[in-house]
């Protein structure tokens, strides 16, 4: 039985578009891949800085004579680190804080537009020291895990 040599070369050419379509496709996830990764290190690479700011520098700026217990924990947290404090205490500081921003924000009305900025300014620092503390502790369990 002779196949035509149009469909000998028909079939020959489907398989052969098969394959450079897979392979296409297979090239391009991996320079999809290889650009996502390129792009993670550059980003680390410019917010790592400020992230470090972050986690180390504002903690000391809201070290305070009327906050002893959360001042402790942030001092501890300064010195050792955030994922040295025991979940109880992490617990305990992520509470203070949510407490400490929450008597700073009743109290705006009460403040003068100076005061009122600086106050502004706490909250603000009191969450990005939250956010970070928990961040940095969070990144401490993903690492316990592997």
């Amino acid at each position: 039985m002779d196949v035509p040599s149009e469909m000998l070369f028909s079939t020959i050419s489907i398989i052969i578009s098969i394959i450079s379509f897979y392979y296409a496709r297979r090239n391009d996830s991996t320079k999809m891949e290889n650009r996502i990764t390129k792009l993670e290190a550059a980003i680390e690479l410019k917010v790592n800085p400020l992230w470090q700011v972050v986690i180390s520098e504002i903690p000391k700026l809201l070290i305070s004579p009327h906050t002893p217990v959360l001042d402790g924990y942030v001092r501890k947290g300064i010195k050792s680190g955030w994922k040295s404090l025991e979940d109880a205490e992490f617990t305990h500081l992520e509470e203070l804080i949510d407490q400490e921003i929450v008597a700073i924000s009743l109290s705006l009305s009460s403040l003068s537009q100076k005061d009122r900025g600086i106050a502004k300014g706490r909250i603000t620092a009191l969450a990005l020291m939250k956010a970070g503390a928990g961040i940095d502790r969070g990144i401490k369990k993903e690492i316990d895990q592997c």
